[in-house]
């Protein structure tokens, strides 16, 4: 087959791959509707709200959070005003007068993951094959947690975009080495620090961009030593590579610099609060202060709602937890498989593996030991994983001696793509019906009398406390148990306030005169497990579910991964996996209540 047609091949494979991609990452695209139960996302969306009330009064964009970059929030709130004048002028002939900021925020998230699944392709084509950027670009298409935050207008899919653009904008550095494409990568470098701090880890796979370029105005000359499998047969054109004499220190220096400094220019233009309100930005005061989330992430900051990292194992957890939910087993296993691939082919010489090891191996590193370890923050992994798990099956395909040997590999390739499909399809399961915290309210709705007395937990993600103020659903009578705040005392950034056991347990024993409890399985993963350091609150949840309370459960909803007969249980993930989308719900009725 000509280089032409073979080009044309893969394009429309690709295609194939971004409709699947994008399909699975709109799918439930109104989830959760009309609440934002997202706590990150609630919490973006209203510093977006606040930020367009101060610009109105006061043309102030200061966000007074700096926990994330502003990058987000300028650019929702961009997108917002580009809606509001695109209503104004075409709303009357589609019967549509304003576009929720919510679907703004997803339709950015859905969209630039939805892109990055095309970069990792791009990516793969320039350092490995086509092949091998192809199939990396399918496991990413159907990755489980890269599907899921699109589903969210969080930080984190916007980040991994940016990330994913950087590498990418570095791989052209090490192809040309020109100056230009080093701009190119700083500013990139500079809008992911702008989303999230802890893209500062760029600079590794800059100065390794840098180190492995060729020299400008370097000869054309014969394959390069890093050129992976280049004929028609994968997809590569056979062309000429770029002679690659040493660069010299100096020069190394000046390009880094030329980088690092657009980086940190760029960086402060997009958050010029950094500098303008520099006691504000960089204070310890409040639970979205950078310096207090960078204190919670290595655990010298321990608030409440990280109790349940206590005891997890550093990099252990990667392993055994996020990548496991993250990708499924089959592709995790495959993917990690190609890391050390990568590692052994870098020790013996390939600098486009030292590219991508350059942000893996450090965020790995950094991230791997952190004492609170989210299941998000798996997600800068995952796209450069899908990539290395691509290549080490397009290259084991390559080097399989003989059809037998080569039809195994491909049943390999082929079962990992069907496991992760029936896993990200059976996810997208939770989508289809109505988030478990909307069953519960409507449940109430037609089984709770108004005026009744309802006992509910404060809890960020699941909002159970704002039934009344924020959902509106009916005349209730609510007494909140917020385990931050007992017996009149709060805790300091939502640490244990610092009360007696005896008098903890006074103080919640004091509440269970209601007629009906709501709460979900949240403080109880997080207390009974530390039942020595909080035995009040521990006691409390035993005797609330095996009846010494005198409650009586009378309904409970729930929703797992599902597809057809088979359901994944994903009691044992990390859980904000299920925290944020699909929480558990129960509702206690009094035994006299409950009948």
């Amino acid at each position: 087959m000509s280089q032409h047609l073979q080009r044309h091949k893969y394009i429309g494979l690709l295609a194939l791959v971004l409709l699947l991609a994008a399909a699975a990452r709109f799918y439930g695209f109104t989830w959760g509707r009309p609440y934002a139960l997202h706590v990150d996302e609630s919490y973006v969306l209203s510093l977006v709200y606040r930020l367009a009330r101060q610009w109105a009064s006061e043309h102030s964009l200061n966000p007074h959070a700096s926990s994330y970059g502003t990058l987000p929030l300028y650019l929702l709130l961009l997108v917002q005003q580009a809606a509001r004048l695109i209503v104004a002028l075409l709303g009357a002939a589609f019967g549509v007068d304003s576009v929720p900021l919510l679907y703004l925020g997803r339709l950015i998230s859905a969209l630039l993951g939805t892109a990055t699944v095309g970069l990792i392709y791009d990516l793969g084509r320039r350092l490995y094959s086509r092949a091998a950027g192809l199939l990396g670009a399918g496991f990413l298409a159907l990755a489980v947690l890269a599907v899921r935050e699109c589903h969210f207008y969080t930080v984190d899919t916007m980040l991994v975009f940016w990330v994913t653009l950087a590498i990418w904008a570095g791989a052209l550095v090490r192809q040309r080495g020109r100056w230009r494409d080093v701009l190119a990568y700083g500013v990139c470098m500079a809008l992911a620090m702008s989303t999230k701090i802890v893209a500062a880890l760029l600079v590794v796979p800059l100065l390794v961009a840098i180190m492995t370029s060729p020299v400008a105005g370097g000869m054309p000359s014969g394959p390069s030593e890093d050129c992976g499998l280049r004929n028609a047969e994968w997809g590569m054109e056979n062309r000429p590579s770029i002679t690659r004499h040493r660069r010299s220190p100096k020069q190394a220096v000046v390009y880094a610099l030329l980088g690092l400094v657009l980086a940190l220019l760029v960086w402060l233009v997009l958050n010029p609060y950094a500098v303008l309100d520099y006691g504000n930005y960089f204070n310890f005061d409040h639970n979205d202060d950078l310096l207090v989330q960078a204190a919670v992430v290595q655990g010298t900051l321990r608030p409440l709602y990280t109790l349940h990292f206590e005891g997890t194992p550093p990099y252990l957890y990667m392993i055994t937890n996020w990548l496991p939910w993250s990708l499924g087993w089959p592709l995790e296993v495959l993917a990690l498989a190609g890391l050390l691939y990568a590692m052994l082919r870098a020790v013996r010489g390939a600098q486009g593996d030292w590219l991508v090891l350059a942000w893996l191996l450090p965020y790995l590193l950094v991230a791997g030991s952190w004492y609170a370890k989210f299941i998000r923050y798996a997600l800068p992994l995952v796209p450069l994983l899908c990539l290395l798990a691509g290549r080490l099956a397009v290259d084991m395909y390559r080097k399989a001696q003989g059809w037998p040997a080569r039809a195994v590999v491909g049943l390999l390739a082929t079962g990992v793509l069907a496991a992760s499909l029936f896993y990200v399809l059976a996810y997208l399961h939770i989508y289809a019906y109505p988030d478990t915290r909307v069953q519960a309210l409507r449940w109430i709705r037609q089984h709770v009398s108004p005026g009744a007395t309802i006992l509910v937990e404060r809890d960020f993600a699941l909002q159970l406390d704002k039934m009344e103020t924020l959902y509106r659903i009916g005349d209730y009578r609510l007494t909140v148990l917020d385990h931050y705040n007992i017996a009149g005392v709060e805790g300091v950034l939502f640490q244990a306030p610092e009360v007696s056991a005896e008098r903890k347990r006074h103080a919640i024993q004091s509440m269970l005169v209601t007629e009906f409890v709501i709460l979900g399985d949240t403080w109880r993963e997080r207390f009974l497990p530390l039942r020595g350091e909080y035995p009040a609150e521990a006691a409390f949840y035993e005797a609330l579910f095996s009846g010494e309370a005198g409650y009586k459960l009378i309904a409970a909803f729930e929703a797992h991964p599902q597809l057809g007969p088979w359901t994944i249980n994903d009691d044992t993930a990390e859980q904000s996996f299920r925290l944020f989308d699909h929480p558990r719900i129960y509702v206690f009725a009094r035994a006299t209540v409950a009948g």
